[in-house]
């Protein structure tokens, strides 16, 4: 009898320590590649690698992202270009690559931006993302259907092609950009 209330008191334990056990949790993965900081959940490889900060001295004014890094032995595309990662560094060029698919808010704003490469795949600018730069031109990827408040906002643009595939733009995506017709 002793020997069964041992066992019963040993099964509840293991019940418990399985119920009560945290479960598992995806680890975050980082590392800074030229200059650029890129954080990735390595529990879902598919979603890709963000860039969330660059530190403005490495690739100097222009910037090249690249289109996968190598995080913790793991190649990640870079589909994301997180909140505020190169806004204020007087960067003159960007080429964003085609595994770019979401741009989030204020990711280049005030800046000095002459000339862009978008993604061919982007499909969301964030707000403000541009905004306060010295572009003279956009042309957009035909891929793209969101373009954020004051995106474009406080620039030097004369022209703006925007595809078909848009199905929003926000309010104020191109204001004070005095010759845009």
């Amino acid at each position: 009898m002793a020997r069964a209330r041992i066992l019963s008191v040993l099964v509840l334990a293991a019940v418990a320590t399985v119920l009560i056990a945290p479960a598992a949790s995806a680890a975050i993965v980082n590392d800074v590649i030229d200059g650029i900081t890129y954080t990735a959940d390595d529990s879902n490889v598919s979603a890709g690698a963000t860039a969330t900060a660059y530190d403005g001295v490495t690739q100097g004014t222009n910037i090249v992202i690249p289109a996968t890094v190598n995080l913790a032995g793991t190649d990640y595309a870079v589909t994301t270009l997180g909140s505020g990662a190169f806004a204020a560094y007087a960067l003159t060029s960007v080429a964003i690559p085609n595994s770019v698919t979401f741009i989030a808010n204020n990711v280049f704003s005030n800046n000095l931006l002459t000339s862009v490469t978008f993604s061919n795949a982007l499909s969301v600018i964030g707000d403000g993302a541009f905004d306060g730069n010295s572009l003279a031109s956009v042309t957009l990827p035909s891929s793209l259907t969101v373009i954020g408040n004051f995106d474009f906002a406080n620039n030097l643009l004369t022209s703006a092609t925007i595809p078909s595939a848009v199905t929003f733009i926000g309010n104020s995506a191109f204001a004070t950009n005095p010759s845009l017709n």
